[in-house]
């Protein structure tokens, strides 16, 4: 975009109200006044009624005249000098100052909201005529008269012209193929794949530089934390178009510390600390996806995501679908969430639903269970969103960012730093063990706890494997058929709550291919308790393992 470009919202006085243009009102001011470049014009075309609710006279100008940060104009939209001069004098402000400003264009509605609606059935006869009457065409027309620069015949003439050009293109869209199947609908819910220059990797001397004294560590066994904090170090070093967004992670580095010492080496313009709104961040993250950039913007904990769920599933995922793939806005969303966190937060920090994702189409949802798998996911993530313009939700599990250990002590759930280059494929799952009494299917926290709990069952006779679906939407089917061939006993196990959670469609799935005996281990319908008892609701490794027994007992029946 051309260095003067500014970004124009247009909008009604009723839509104005809704949280998520307060939001962006909100969040175009707290931006402003910090001096940060915005050039941001909101259009509001105020008639004065939202379908057959009326907005109380001067609503809008009380509420935004004095807004901090948000330069405020006004104009007659029935006046066109008035609102020619006004909208001139607002752009040049927006675009010189680099500033946001509201434009307040005061309408009418000529006929109903939308084709149905009548306006007479809520309004007088007598006010419906005035607005009619009050046609801003026939008032320009009529400005335009008195000052001698338009005749109402050649007005006339413009108008008849107009009209037939719009037939003529109407009856040539009417003829166009109609959708007529679930595959052709479908078709745009995935954005075309997009031509983009190969890396050639990450530069030697840049990671020296980026990653100083820790370079010398990524040899020896580390943390989910640390290493995503170094994928995401070199991904940025690789694709100068990826840009973080979020609370608190640049200054202090997130609330877990995972994007720690990220904005040193990167610069604020590229690690963004935010405001508390987490619809302003994935707005954020939607604009930068539309102009080329790889946003990997986050959410501070998956409960505080349904504050802003309608930016993605409104906004973000419906992008492509709706504008027959021809607008995208690929991004990958990190979001700390899941359970297991030892006596924090109550269910505002702890939640273990994924449930308002999955059912989103085209939406990939990734979760890792371990530092290497998490390296490798996230590499794939951006891979998709840069190369296949997907939306990625990168769960992270909270409870894993810093555990060491599967057994007290023993150290070995740390992982070393894959080469950059090492990536884990969507619909890639991870495999731990080949035996045939018994597979658990399972992810995220239920991953870690299966593998304590098979240390248990292998010192029992029983021969298990361990499948760590790694990608919850789509799920790997054929992946997991694979994985699960020739075992005996199938036990799924799923850390969130049974109604809605991924056991759902995992137990579907198994049935439908004639797995004769399976079962599912899921949490309970409950909020997630503070304390000690803070994993009660949820699968656990002695859970697991009489969940295991009751299994393989009904299948020897």
């Amino acid at each position: 975009l051309p260095e003067d470009s500014i970004a124009i919202c247009s909008f009604g006085d009723a839509s104005a109200n809704h949280s998520s243009a307060q939001g962006a009102f909100n969040a175009a001011g707290w931006s402003s006044v910090q001096s940060a470049p915005l050039p941001l014009l909101f259009v509001c075309e105020d008639n004065g009624i939202g379908i057959s609710t009326k907005t109380p006279h001067g609503w809008i100008a009380a509420s935004m005249k004095h807004r901090p940060g948000v330069k405020y104009f006004e104009a007659d939209g029935l006046d066109i000098y008035d609102t020619y001069a006004v909208t001139q004098e607002a752009a040049a402000y927006v675009r010189t100052r680099k500033k946001p400003a509201f434009l307040h264009l005061r309408m009418v509605r000529l006929y109903g909201h939308a084709g149905p609606d009548v306006a007479t059935t809520y309004l007088p006869k007598s006010e419906v005529e005035q607005d009619e009457a009050n046609d801003p065409l026939l008032h320009s027309v009529r400005l335009l008269r008195d000052a001698g620069a338009l005749s109402v015949e050649r007005a006339l003439e413009m108008y008849n012209q107009t009209q037939k050009r719009v037939d003529t293109l109407s009856h040539e869209a009417v003829k166009r193929p109609r959708l007529s199947s679930a595959s052709q609908i479908m078709e745009s819910i995935i954005p075309p794949a997009r031509g983009c220059k190969p890396s050639n990797g990450v530069d030697t001397d840049a990671r020296r530089i980026a990653f100083g004294n820790e370079l010398k560590t990524q040899t020896s066994p580390q943390t989910m934390g640390k290493l995503i904090n170094w994928a995401l170090t070199d991904l940025m070093l690789d694709h100068p178009e990826v840009v973080m967004m979020g609370e608190d992670v640049g200054l202090k580095g997130g609330v877990y510390g995972v994007t720690q010492k990220i904005q040193k080496r990167f610069g604020p313009a590229r690690v963004i600390d935010s405001l508390l709104d987490e619809q302003s961040i994935l707005g954020l993250a939607i604009g930068m996806g539309h102009n080329g950039f790889i946003p990997i913007p986050e959410i501070q904990f998956l409960a505080y995501l349904h504050n802003a769920e309608d930016q993605l599933r409104g906004e973000a995922a419906t992008l492509s679908f709706f504008s027959n793939g021809q607008f995208t806005n690929p991004m990958v969303l990190r979001v700390a969430g899941l359970g297991y966190q030892k006596g924090f937060g109550g269910h505002f920090h702890n939640d273990n639903s994924l449930a308002v994702l999955r059912d989103i189409p085209g939406v990939i949802i990734a979760c890792p269970s371990s530092g290497a798998d998490a390296a490798g996911m996230l590499r794939e993530s951006v891979r998709l969103a840069r190369e296949e313009q997907r939306v990625v939700v990168f769960v992270e599990p909270i409870a894993l960012y810093h555990t060491r250990d599967l057994e007290d002590g023993d150290g070995t759930w740390m992982d070393t730093y894959p080469s950059p280059e090492k990536r884990i494929g969507l619909g890639e799952v991870g495999i731990h063990g080949n035996g045939q009494d018994l597979a658990i299917v399972t992810y995220g926290n239920g991953h870690y706890l299966s593998r304590q709990a098979v240390n248990v069952l292998e010192n029992e006779g029983v021969k298990t494997r361990v499948i760590d679906l790694r990608w919850l939407a789509p799920l790997p089917h054929e992946a997991l058929f694979r994985a699960i061939d020739g075992c005996k006993n199938v036990l799924i196990v799923d850390e969130c709550r049974g109604t809605g959670g991924q056991a759902e469609g995992l137990m579907a799935l198994v049935a439908e291919a004639n797995i004769s005996n399976f079962a599912r281990l899921v949490a309970e319908d409950s909020f997630i308790a503070t304390g000690p008892a803070y994993g009660a609701t949820m699968p656990s490794k002695d859970s697991i393992i009489d969940a295991a027994h009751k299994l393989i007992k009904r299948g020897e029946k």
